[in-house]
């Protein structure tokens, strides 16, 4: 290490009690901040540079510039103090408030009682990487089997939080090409205003001639793309294309094409809920996007305003992330040895690609060390760092080797006991120009992640990248607990899979059907099952952006009103999670009563198993959640919820063998229900009454394939999945 480095890291480390209200992401962009603004009284140094201003979503305002950030407050905060600050308040959700910060002020929110946490400079990424029938909407647009009536969304309210939005293409209309669906638009990026009243940037478009003059949304950070239109089409897609129709094709859309910040994420979910109760709809958000920069234990400001805000009305789902397949996460628990060695891969071939970022996060009351090496081809070390300890409160930015061509640059915090969760974390951002290989070694005393993310110039990813284990002694990287956070790790959103539809060969035999090998796995930090349900989103066609100049191979073109409009096949959960939004508006069409609770309870009890799954149990599937969505048991069931019926996750019997092979079902009751045997389009296949003890049911004849046993007893109701071999 330097000379330099080793004061700086002994200045920082004097001072760093202060600084522990701020995530370790805040205290990077603190660092950054000191090359244009004086810590001392707030005076700049130097106009900021473009890639700063990108990195984190910098927003100019009556000629100052602002940082989107989250802050956890005292309740006897006083306003004013903010205000005299400079700051401008945008929300208040319970003791967590969005806010955006003058840069010159900054540095004073650590001084400020009453501010117990501030999050800041996060960054977010899209999720990209046959649908209908395979989750069997089809049956709930033609109302089969003993739904009360065909169910389209109308009446629902699908917001979707993205970037890419074209509000001319013509899904966006009704089936017959004559009613626009789409209420409002809020581009958060464009600066020519005016915005929503509640908030000072962005330009809000209310109402069809609005939206078709405006034509799309700005081009952002990640250039011309068509992410938010194939989101919309997905999910709500009409338009007179039959074949590319969306899962809820008469529901209404409010788009929020999204500033990466902290506040602008939370200003998102209130705008569209704002927009749903003046309208007086329930509505379901969509949001396919994710970072690894936290914890991913659902303890982030981010997750507990997203928690908060469906603790009410509305519904939040997810997508679970693209890392499956990606060794970018390491777990050690140090009960067998001290140390943990794993080689830091540089990324490859990415445009604007910058170094690296790795986020270590420990249990409580477990402090960790890390050391960095640099080494040959041949893995002689030839630098190595001191040890940094999570412990010391570190915060520092600099050089730390420099010789012959071969550069290593380090941004570090580490934090002894997080505000949020008390666990001990350590961050750090690293540059490694050169031929040399990047070796970590941790030294642990419990539980200890490690995520490992690319870094481009303007933000950090959410593309994992490999631990590799060719250094002597070091091991290789895993894809286990690679949910996104911080929205797919929260505990009230639904977090959604991705996997292959099914098709049909000419004989009718079912194919594919398979978990999509990107689709993230779980489970989360704390242990919860992660994903919750899966839903097709791998090479599903919908809508793009007909203002984008490269959306990727077309399969389809639609003229209207003078424009040519295509479809293109993505991939990604991405894809997936708003085929589940889809399926979620049909539910409220069903049931507008239902809360974030009940359809999560709803979804997981219904979904659908088959070969590929395999059987599930209680506590779900790592990779599948609790099996496939399945509209038209969901549905059914969410109009059985109406009233004072209860949708039940236990059912009072067990019933086996499952799957099954002989052709009798044995019921073990423990109380008197009616059964009725359904496929998964509704059919009544049998129906019997039981009764407590042991009966057989007779499923001869029964073609193989996956089977509901709906159960009523009094005012509960439930489903139990049967599958025939």
């Amino acid at each position: 290490m330097k000379p330099t480095a080793f004061f700086a890291l002994l200045l920082l480390s004097i001072v760093a009690q202060a600084q522990l209200k701020f995530s370790p992401q805040a205290r990077i962009f603190e660092q950054e901040l000191s090359s244009y603004i004086n810590q001392e009284d707030g005076s700049w140094k130097q106009v900021p540079a473009e890639k700063f201003i990108a990195k984190y979503d910098l927003l100019q305002m009556k000629g100052q510039w602002f940082l989107g950030a989250l802050l956890l407050v005292d309740p006897d905060l006083d306003d004013s103090r903010l205000q005299q600050l400079g700051v401008q308040i945008e929300s208040k959700t319970g003791a967590v408030w969005g806010v955006r910060v003058p840069l010159s002020s900054f540095y004073y929110l650590k001084k400020i009682p009453g501010i117990r946490y501030v999050e800041a400079g996060n960054s977010v990424s899209p999720e990209l990487d046959r649908a209908r029938a395979s989750t069997r909407v089809d049956s709930v647009y033609m109302g089969l089997g003993d739904l009360k009536m065909p169910y389209t969304g109308k009446g629902v309210i699908i917001g979707i939080i993205d970037w890419g939005f074209d509000y001319t293409h013509p899904v966006f209309y009704d089936t017959t090409l004559q009613n626009y669906r789409v209420i409002s638009a809020w581009d958060q990026n464009k600066t020519s205003g005016p915005g929503p009243a509640a908030y000072s940037f962005g330009t809000e478009y209310k109402g069809k001639d609005a939206l078709l003059k405006a034509g799309d949304d700005t081009v952002y950070v990640f250039g011309p793309m068509s992410h938010g239109t194939h989101v919309g089409g997905i999910a709500g897609g009409g338009g007179d294309m039959s074949s590319y129709r969306g899962m809820a094709p008469e529901a209404e859309f409010v788009f929020v094409s999204l500033r990466r910040d902290d506040a602008s994420f939370i200003a998102a979910i209130n705008y569209i809920s704002s927009v749903a109760r003046a309208k007086g709809k329930p509505f379901v958000i969509n949001m396919s996007f994710g970072n690894h920069s936290g914890p991913h234990d659902g303890s982030t400001l981010r997750n507990q305003a997203m928690d908060s805000l469906v603790s009410g009305i509305g519904v939040i789902v997810v997508a679970a992330g693209n890392n499956g397949g990606n060794y970018f996460h390491l777990l050690d628990d140090f009960q067998s040895h001290d140390t943990l060695i794993t080689e830091v891969v540089s990324a490859s071939g990415l445009s604007e690609y910058w170094g690296e970022s790795v986020n270590i996060w420990a249990e409580p009351g477990s402090p960790f060390s890390i050391q960095l090496e640099l080494c040959d081809a041949n893995y002689t070390p030839v630098y190595q760092s001191n040890w940094l300890t999570s412990s010391d409160n570190l915060s520092f930015r600099d050089t730390l080797f420099q010789k012959d061509g071969d550069t290593l640059l380090v941004h570090l915090v580490s934090d002894s006991a997080n505000v949020l969760n008390n666990k001990p974390n350590l961050l750090f951002e690293s540059r490694n120009l050169g031929t040399l290989k990047l070796i970590l070694r941790v030294s642990g005393t419990g539980k200890t992640h490690l995520w490992h993310v690319a870094q481009l110039g303007n933000r950090v990813t959410n593309w994992g990248e490999s631990f590799h284990s060719g250094y002597p002694g070091a091991v290789q990287g895993n894809d286990d607990y690679g949910v996104a956070g911080p929205t797919g790790v929260g505990k009230k959103v639904i977090t959604v899979a991705s996997y292959l539809s099914e098709a049909h060969t000419p004989s009718g035999v079912e194919t594919l059907g398979y978990i999509s090998s990107y689709s993230s796995i779980g489970p989360t930090a704390d242990e919860r099952a992660k994903p919750d349900i899966a839903a097709p989103g791998e090479n599903v066609a919908s809508a793009v952006n007909s203002f984008d100049p490269n959306p990727g191979k077309v399969v389809d073109t639609k003229d209207f009103n003078g424009r040519t409009y295509s479809f293109v096949r993505y991939s990604g959960t991405s894809m997936a999670s708003p085929a589940t939004v889809g399926v979620v508006a049909l539910m409220l069409q069903a049931n507008r009563f239902l809360t974030a609770s009940d359809i999560k309870e709803i979804l997981k009890t219904t979904a659908r198993l088959d070969a590929n799954t395999g059987v599930i149990g209680s506590n779900g599937d790592l990779q599948w959640g609790w099996g496939k969505v399945d509209a038209y048991t969901a549905v059914r069931a969410a109009e059985l919820r109406s009233g004072n019926v209860h949708i039940k996750a236990d059912a009072p019997f067990t019933a086996y063998p499952n799957p099954l092979i002989a052709s009798n079902l044995t019921i073990d009751a423990q109380k008197d229900c009616e059964l009725r045997v359904l496929d998964l389009q509704g059919r009544e296949m049998k129906c019997a009454s039981i009764h407590y003890g042991n009966q057989q049911i007779d499923l001869s004849g029964f073609a193989s394939g996956t089977y509901l046993l709906e159960w009523r007893s009094d005012t509960e109701v439930g489903f139990v999945k049967v599958v025939v071999q």
